[in-house]
Order: C-alpha cells, then sequence, then structure tokens
C-alpha cells in the first residue's frame, strides 16, 4: 500500500502548498473537478510547482516538521473543543491535547524601555512546539544591557568564548531571545528603544531543534557556496564549519584569586548527549511590579560533552553557560552550583530538567543527489545499560545499527535538519505515563469505525441503500451478516493518471511513469435474505433467498478523471457528477470509512482480482479474509 492517501490529503492543505511542501506537479488538477471552491482555488494556486531543483532538504525538513506539529496541534484542538462540553450544550473549551503535552512549551516577553526604564511583562505567554536556533556571531560584541554572569561555583574552568561558541550559549540564546527595537512608551508618551527578552516559562517533554540553514556565512547570514562553506578557516565561514564541526578551545583554570594557568582542551563533538536546563520559576506575587518579575528571567544551560583533556584523556565534562559567560565544570549547573539547595545563595524556585539526545535528522550532500537520513536512540528497554546508548540509522530502505560517535560527527557534507531532546524520566508521572508506555504493536481493532457509517447521506438525489427490516421498520447493524460471513465485492476504478511510454531503440516499449486509477464505484452483496428491490429486507422468506445489497455507491472523485475506462468500468462523467447523477454518490472518506467498517467486522470478501482492486483503493485487506476467483482457478 503506497502513500498515496497521504500525498493526496497533504496536497490538498493550501498552507502546504503556500510553504512548498510538494514537490513537483501541478497543485491545481488535485481538486474535486465538481467543488464549488475550484475556480477559486486554481486561482489562488496558479502555477504553485516545486521541481526537484528548486527544493533545499535541509530547509523543507524543517518546514515540514514544523507545519505537520502545527497541524496536527491545530486539529487536535478542534476536535477536543468541540466535543465533551460543547456536546452537552455547554461552551466549549481549549483542551491541552497529546501534541501539546509532549512538545508545546510557552514563552514569555518582558520589554524593557532603555530611557525610562519601564519595564513591561506580558500577561499571557505564547505556545510553541519547535525551537529555532539562534546562532551567535563568532565575534559578537556585548549588547547594552547584558545580564551579569550568576555562574560562581568554586575553582570554575572559564571558558574563552570570544572564537568558540559553545551548543550551551546556542541553546541559552535560543531560549532567552533578546531583540532591540523602538517603539512606543506610555508612560514617558514618546518613542524610545526599547529591548525585549523571551523568557522560558515551561519545558516540554520533548525539545524539538530547528537548526536552520547551516550552509549561511556566520556573519552576514547569506548562503555560501557548498565549497566555501566546507572550509572553517576560510574569511567567510559557514554556521556549520563554525559550530558543528569538533573545536579546540581554550580554557583558563582558576586555582586561586592570584593564579590562573590556561589549559587546551579538546571537544570531540559539538552536539551535547545530555543537556540540563535551569530556569527561575516566574513568581507572580500579588502587587509585584514588572521590574521585579523580571527579575526571574534566569536561564542556566548545561551540556555535557567528551572532551581530551592536555594528557588526551578523554572525559565527560560540562558546558555551563548562562549567556554572558561559560564554564567548565566536572557536574551540571544544579550540583556544581548547588541550585535549590537549602543554605544555597541562589533562590529555592529553580526548575531544573534533564533532557537526552533522542533522534536526528540530517541532509547529506551529494553533487548528484542530497538525501535525508534518520539516526534514533534505540529504548532503554533494549539497552543493557544506560550508557550503552544503541543507535539506528535510517537511510530510505537501509536500516542498520550506529554508534554516537558516528551520530554525533557532522563532516562537510551532513548538515543537520532537526534535532530532538527527550525529558529524563518521561512519563514517570500518571499524566505522562500514558503518553510514554512501551508501544504495542497495532490492531485493527485500535480504530473502531462506528456502526452510524452506514447512514451517511448520498450528495446527489438519490439516496443511499440502507438495510431496513419490512416487518418492523427499524434500520442498522442488526440487520447484517453474521461476523465472518461470505460477501462478494467489486470495485470500479478511473483513471487520473495516464501511463507515460516511449520505445527504445530496439523496439521495447520502456515505461517512463505508470498510471495512477482511483476508486470510482464499489458494491458489497450478500446471499440468505429475500430482497425486494425496494431497500428494505424481507425477514420471512428463507426457501427463495437472493443476493442482499449491502452497499451500491460511487464515489466523488478528488482529482479531476483523466479516462473513465468506460468500456470496463461502465462508468460516464454523469455518473460522479452529484447535480445530475442518477446514482447514489458518497465522498472518497465515506467510501473508505463503509469499506473499513465491513474490514472490521472480519467479513470474506470473495471477487475476482480483489487484491489487485485492493491495492489500487489503497486499502489493507488481511489475506485471511480475501477469497479470490484468480487464485482459486487458474489456466493450465
Amino acid at each position: 500500500v503506497q502513500p498515496s492517501n497521504f500525498q493526496r490529503t497533504f496536497q490538498l492543505v493550501p498552507e502546504a502548498v503556500a510553504l512548498g511542501l510538494f514537490e513537483g506537479g501541478d497543485v491545481t488538477a488535485l481538486v474535486p473537478p465538481n467543488s464549488a471552491t475550484t475556480a477559486n482555488f486554481k486561482r489562488t494556486h496558479s502555477g504553485s510547482t516545486v521541481s526537484e531543483k528548486d527544493v533545499d532538504l535541509q530547509l523543507t525538513t524543517q518546514t515540514f516538521f514544523r507545519f505537520l506539529l502545527s497541524q496536527l496541534n491545530k486539529e487536535l484542538v478542534e476536535i477536543e473543543s468541540t466535543s465533551g462540553s460543547a456536546s452537552r450544550g455547554m461552551k466549549p473549551t481549549v483542551a491541552v491535547n497529546v501534541v501539546d503535552r509532549v512538545f508545546g512549551f510557552h514563552i514569555q516577553s518582558c520589554t524593557t524601555f532603555l530611557h525610562s526604564g519601564v519595564v513591561e511583562m506580558s500577561a499571557t505567554s505564547m505556545q510553541s512546539l519547535t525551537l529555532d536556533l539562534v546562532y551567535p556571531a563568532a565575534t559578537q560584541s556585548k549588547s547594552p544591557g547584558k545580564p551579569k554572569t550568576v555562574l560562581t561555583p568554586p575553582k570554575p574552568i572559564i571558558m574563552d568564548n570570544s572564537q568558540f561558541k559553545s551548543f550551551s550559549l546556542v541553546l541559552w540564546s535560543s531560549l532567552q531571545k533578546e531583540s532591540y527595537m523602538k517603539g512606543w512608551c506610555s508612560l514617558s508618551e514618546s518613542y524610545e528603544p526599547f529591548k525585549q527578552v523571551r523568557s522560558v516559562v515551561s519545558l516540554p517533554q520533548i525539545l524539538t531543534l530547528l537548526c536552520g540553514d547551516t550552509k549561511k556565512d556566520v556573519t552576514n547570514k547569506d548562503r555560501l557556496p557548498v565549497a566555501t562553506a566546507d572550509k572553517s578557516n576560510s574569511p567567510g565561514s559557514s554556521i556549520h564549519s563554525v559550530y558543528w564541526t569538533s573545536k579546540r578551545f581554550t580554557a583558563t583554570m582558576k586555582e586561586s584569586s592570584s593564579s590562573e594557568d590556561s589549559i587546551n582542551v579538546t571537544g570531540k563533538q559539538w552536539l551535547p548527549l545530555e543537556i540540563e536546563i535551569a530556569f527561575l520559576k516566574p513568581t507572580n506575587k500579588p502587587n509585584q511590579s514588572p521590574k521585579e518579575q523580571s527579575q526571574g528571567n534566569k536561564l542556566i544551560i548545561s551540556s555535557r560533552i567528551t572532551v581530551l583533556d592536555p594528557f588526551l584523556q578523554e572525559r565527560y565534562m560540562w558546558v555551563i553557560s548562562d549567556g554572558a559567560s561559560e564554564i567548565l565544570m566536572d557536574e551540571p549547573a544544579s550540583i556544581a552550583m548547588a541550585l535549590n539547595a537549602p543554605n544555597s545563595p541562589h533562590s529555592s524556585t529553580w526548575v531544573i530538567e534533564r533532557f537526552d539526545l533522542q533522534a536526528i535528522v540530517s541532509q547529506i550532500l551529494s553533487a548528484e543527489e542530497s538525501q535525508i537520513l534518520l539516526h534514533v536512540k534505540m529504548p532503554q528497554e533494549v539497552r543493557e545499560y544506560r550508557e550503552d546508548e544503541k543507535w539506528m540509522l535510517f537511510n530510505d530502505f537501509l536500516v542498520q545499527e550506529s554508534d554516537h560517535d558516528e551520530v554525533l560527527s557532522f563532516p562537510p557534507w551532513r548538515h543537520p535538519c532537526v534535532v530532538c531532546f527527550s525529558k529524563r524520566n518521561a512519563g514517570e508521572s500518571s499524566q505522562e505515563r500514558s503518553l510514554f508506555s512501551p508501544v504495542r504493536p497495532a490492531e485493527a481493532s485500535d480504530v473502531i469505525v462506528p456502526e452510524s457509517v452506514l447512514h451517511i447521506q448520498s450528495i446527489s438525489q438519490v439516496p443511499c441503500i440502507r438495510l431496513v427490516s419490512k416487518s418492523t421498520g427499524a434500520a442498522g447493524e442488526a440487520l447484517l451478516p453474521p461476523v465472518g460471513d461470505l460477501i462478494a465485492f467489486d470495485g470500479e476504478f478511473v483513471s487520473v493518471s495516464l501511463e507515460q511510454s516511449q520505445v527504445s531503440s530496439n523496439g521495447q516499449r520502456v515505461v517512463s511513469e505508470e498510471g495512477r486509477q482511483i476508486l470510482a464505484r464499489m458494491s458489497l452483496l450478500h446471499g440468505g435474505k429475500v430482497f425486494d428491490g425496494s431497500g428494505a429486507i424481507d425477514e420471512s422468506g428463507t426457501d427463495n433467498c437472493v443476493s442482499t445489497l449491502l452497499v451500491d455507491d460511487y464515489v466523488l472523485p478528488l482529482e479531476p478523471v483523466l479516462d473513465y475506462v468506460t468500456r470496463f468500468s461502465g462508468i460516464v462523467a454523469e455518473d460522479l457528477n452529484p447535480v445530475v447523477s442518477k446514482h447514489p454518490i458518497v465522498t472518497h472518506r465515506a467510501a473508505y470509512l463503509k469499506l473499513r467498517y465491513f474490514i472490521d467486522r472480519q467479513f470474506i470478501f470473495v471477487g475476482h482480482g480483489l487484491q489487485k482492486d485492493f491495492e489500487t483503493a489503497n486499502i489493507f485487506v488481511p489475506a485471511h479474509q480475501i477469497r479470490d476467483t484468480v487464485e482459486l482457478w487458474r489456466l493450465p
């Protein structure tokens, strides 16, 4: 079964088309031919095509990931807000769905006017599902109002970050975004420059980082040619070469206030396997001024990396950054600085969370064709102990084991797209346990199609067949054949894409593009009860039984039909036009729901060429529910 159902639905989402997520083809050919919005859709999306050469896989992957989470979150909010209380006549409330609980975090903004000193806090926080990495310039000067360092552990190793920017600093800059603009101050009644800081106030279960365009120049953010971008020492170095490759940096050991020893430490990788995020909880005390509330905007990032000390000994160390300075310690900030300790000079309201690297999506650059790789860490259940980190590599149809050295290595031909960190011990609370419980193989019974799909109304003037008892007038599931009975299935198809072929020099016909068909009509029949031809079932007769027509629906095509294949299907254009059709017509979704209903009731389908029909209809039917006469009777 090919993912054509997802592709067809995905291509009809206007936001996806506008973002350029659909590669190739004319999107105006995807609208229903009889849709009332066909003309408007075609006029809006005319010429919306994206060729393979125009697609940057690194940016497109990030855009798709952001779009997918946003779309799922939007649909789940709509479903949950319109069900429950709304169905009982109450005012619908916005529900916190599974996407928000797993990926969502909140950010609050604080605006400080630099002339008058007025501080304004946003009344509400903003929700986000992904985080865009912000890369400070290699020679970034201190901006006005830069916070003083809060890193005061004993005997710190001070890092020189004038040339080297650690992952901790990049993540700090991304979570604690600062921007300088000019705006209206209501207190001073004048336009004046202000600093706006967006601070994190909650953390997700899975922190999703979008890495941006790492081929850009690190100073002026212009796209560099790949050949130049690969040279880390070139005047115009790329973000990839400055940040994502292993770097040798200088650190100063402060043994005492009067002596300083300089040491060289080599980082084996820039991306850490583990991070710690610590921030102060918003106080929100009554009668508290915005300036007092802004004092809580403190953030400390710790990232664990593998380094080689001057004696070439490999060891784990933590790079701790508060945005103003960076230090190297053997423990993260929560331990090295004793955050939340009873006798600690720091506030006791720190939120401290550990995250482990879980997955990386990367782009592989090639002279011929770029491709996408996925590295995923194996679950704890399949690892002997925590440090035994086994990774799996997914490269198209190639799936093989990998190790963390390969995962964390970013040579010039590998550029990061999406990085995911999962919260340590996620799922321990009762609310999270259902989200992170072990995944079992999916079964058909997990998705229950209700009996109400049999009563979906036709969109033409002719109603669909209903199973109604002639004696009692009752309708519903009780009148269906027993579970596991034999029912006959037949489907008719129309072509929406014609086969493209050419004759080679040796006279052979070579197919360059396969044709494609979609379901246009489906019929289901069962024997054993008398059918009087008026849509009612006579349960009194048992001797002279004829076939019972369960379903006979025509399907409204989602795409323009190029060939109705009338000589085989018997279908003409008028049959699929709801205005003039003499047959019941249902939507593509309704047809699939009806067919899925009969599959879930374990009926056994009998027909000729059913395997091919189900494949063309793009629906899976278990082999034990198919009795195909093509397989039963074969010519010698």
